[in-house]
């Protein structure tokens, strides 16, 4: 599934010849410049704005955030112990291009764990509705895959509830764009947790101090009420030094094989490094 995504993103990419066509913005070729001020620098507001920084974004970065999730699930199933014989009903926040699913399903495949399974994608920007179909159409089960572009909010004050809420890579995104947004944003979220009769949290965002210590604690200590418990993880970083929050994985290398052209291409991310947090209402 992982190598039909980024087959695709990649063909499409090299479509390009210089300047994306269609690009909103100033565009400079390279679209590599373009994620790193979306992703790094504090003046740059844009979103995912661009199809063929999308498609960049994709050969650059889901093989690692899928590995992050692909562990998180791996927590799920083998320590944690969810039941394989009780479905689960996932809704993803701020689902993007969607490597949670890419990493689930290529778990389950993986592992040969057979279980019930609906995935809803929630995400307001339209841009990743191309790769959003993508991946749905290399999935194992496609059926199981819908996507929304409204307020997950407003959709489950009218749908049944899920019982696994993901979060990945959404409250940095959240607080860098929209930071007046993010407070209220976290107070929905554990509303939302909080009205399940039973479920999972499961959070994976940048191991970085106003991520980590303002929001992801934050929700960490409003959520584990009663028979509530959380779990902690966190990579190790080559690069630079990094904060401990919780259980250190022992591993941070990708789980998933990456072609060179594609890392030479696109200077692929080979090593994991965020923070990780599991909250389980039973």
């Amino acid at each position: 599934m992982i190598d039909e995504i980024v087959n695709y993103c990649d063909t499409q990419y090299q479509l390009k010849n210089g300047k994306c066509v269609g690009c909103k913005n100033t565009c400079n070729s390279n679209c590599f410049q373009c994620l790193k001020d979306i992703h790094f620098n504090p003046q740059c507001h844009r979103s995912y704005d661009c199809k063929y920084m999308c498609y960049h974004y994709i050969c650059q970065d889901i093989h690692r955030y899928a590995t992050e999730m692909a562990w998180m699930w791996h927590f799920l199933f083998k320590e944690i112990k969810w039941d394989t014989n009780c479905a689960m009903n996932i809704c993803s926040i701020g689902c993007g291009p969607c490597t949670e699913l890419v990493a689930f399903e290529e778990y389950c495949n993986r592992n040969k764990i057979q279980i019930p399974f609906t995935y809803r994608g929630f995400d307001l920007e339209k841009n990743w509705t191309e790769l959003q179909k993508v991946a749905r159409r290399y999935a194992f089960h496609p059926n199981n895959v819908f996507f929304e572009h409204i307020d997950v909010f407003d959709y489950y004050e009218n749908n049944d509830k899920p019982n696994v809420i993901v979060l990945n890579y959404l409250l940095s995104n959240i607080l860098k764009n929209s930071p007046k947004y993010i407070d209220e944003f976290v107070d929905k979220l554990c509303e939302l947790f909080k009205s399940l009769p039973y479920g999972i949290l499961l959070i994976n965002d940048i191991n970085y101090y106003t991520v980590r210590d303002n929001y992801i604690e934050k929700i960490r200590k409003n959520c584990i009420k009663n028979n509530n418990n959380a779990f902690k993880y966190h990579f190790a970083n080559t690069t630079k030094d990094f904060y401990p929050y919780g259980k250190q994985l022992s591993k941070n290398n990708l789980l998933f094989d990456v072609p060179d052209d594609i890392i030479s291409r696109y200077n692929t991310s080979t090593e994991c490094h965020s923070a990780q947090l599991i909250v389980t209402k039973k």
